[in-house]
């Protein structure tokens, strides 16, 4: 009996897994770099995922977007159940501040430090 309570513990604890999956597209490495990530949360059901895969022109990930380096991020209100956030990373220039990208953030998007 014990082992079956277990058992049905660890499946009732990993229902709704898959709702905390973050998905990832960086533009840093597209044809035409930019200089952002672009991080999804909320993703669920693979038709979701693979239509943001399919307009993704960077490289696709489930993973968070790299916070080594980032500048901070905007964020835009929850919608549907999905957030997205574009996380900045210093231009090839040089010239852009975490400021920069805070002053950057229109509304209703909220800046996020890294």
């Amino acid at each position: 009996m014990r082992p079956l309570a277990l058992i049905l513990s660890l499946l009732l604890a990993s229902c709704g897994e898959d709702d905390s999956v973050v998905y990832r597209c960086d533009l840093r490495t597209a044809a035409m770099p930019l200089d952002y990530c672009q991080e999804y949360e909320g993703l669920t059901g693979s038709t979701a995922v693979d239509a943001y895969k399919g307009q993704c022109t960077g490289t696709w990930a489930a993973s968070e977007c790299p916070r080594k380096d980032t500048l901070g991020g905007c964020q835009a209100p929850e919608s549907s159940g999905i957030v997205i956030t574009n996380w900045f990373y210093p231009a090839s220039g040089g010239d852009q501040t975490a400021a920069d990208v805070e002053a950057g953030c229109a509304s209703p998007d909220t800046y996020v430090a890294p």
